[in-house]
């Protein structure tokens, strides 16, 4: 009995180890990719770049909303002073189902990578 519990326990330790490293891991992933975005498109220049490259939560830089599992899911830009391209490493962003990033001054094409969105 102590050895199966002693099993449950570690068995669950490291599942949940896994989950927070996944998390931690796809976290790195998002927040690089919306700072290269941020550079790719002159975020110093923006109108409103609020928390932007700082440490704060993705959910409190200006125009990112996370869905219920703290991805980013909304890029709410829209009239913001965006000047360049998108970037290929916005496709990291695999839980984005809405990106507004209209009346701003954006060229080139949209990258291949925008395949995996949601």
């Amino acid at each position: 009995m102590i050895i199966s519990l002693l099993f449950i326990t570690v068995l669950y330790t490291s599942i949940l180890s896994n989950r927070v490293h996944s998390y931690v891991n796809n976290y790195e992933i998002e927040r690089n990719a919306l700072i290269s975005f941020y550079k790719s498109t002159s975020g110093e220049n923006w109108f409103d770049n609020s928390n932007w490259l700082s440490d704060k939560p993705l959910d409190m830089w200006y125009g990112i909303s996370l869905n219920e599992l703290g991805y980013v899911q909304v890029i709410q830009l829209s009239t913001n002073n965006l000047k360049g391209s998108l970037n290929e490493e916005l496709g990291n962003l695999v839980y984005m189902s809405h990106i507004n990033i209209g009346n701003n001054h954006l060229t080139g094409a949209i990258p291949l990578s925008f395949i995996n969105l949601t």
